[in-house]
């Protein structure tokens, strides 16, 4: 009987240990997982924000096409990150457009921003639904949105052409 007693009091602080442990090991994880979410719901918002100047300043430079707000655009874009695309040709557009004030290189940076506001529209989705995108994932979203801003430019060119 003594044993029997024994065997039940060991089974309760064996049961009791495992009982703590668990709660520890999920109070870390919901940690982990409150600071996750956190995370990209700061990033969305920020995203969103740079999304709204970023519209903003692109409809003021396309009418005024005035150097303040060109400094302010090339301030938000990265062109040594992104050299022959993106950032890169969003740069030189602006600085065409400055130079010459030609309807068509205008043209083209509108068409450039709407797909680059594209991109950080659905990334904002992707990054909701399945939280943070890897570089892979990214590049291939940039890609993506890229080939179809050229695209929309050979086909732009093809009805001027007729």
């Amino acid at each position: 009987m003594e044993l029997l007693y024994i065997c039940k009091s060991d089974l309760f602080n064996v049961g009791a240990w495992l009982t703590f442990v668990v709660g520890i090991v999920t109070v870390i994880t919901e940690i982990r997982k409150s600071r996750k979410t956190t995370f990209i719901n700061t990033v969305t918002q920020t995203r969103k924000e740079y999304i709204t100047k970023l519209r903003e300043l692109t409809a003021e430079f396309c009418v005024k096409k005035d150097n303040a707000n060109a400094y302010q655009l090339k301030l938000m874009m990265n062109p040594a990150g992104f050299i022959g695309w993106w950032d890169d040709e969003a740069v030189k557009l602006i600085e065409k457009i400055i130079e010459s004030q030609d309807k068509s290189d205008i043209d083209k940076f509108v068409a450039l921003m709407q797909s680059w506001l594209a991109l950080e529209w659905h990334g904002i989705m992707n990054e909701g639904m399945s939280g943070i995108l890897n570089k892979n994932k990214k590049g291939a979203l940039r890609k993506q949105f890229y080939l179809e801003y050229k695209k929309y430019l050979k086909y732009k060119e093809s009805c001027v052409q007729k």
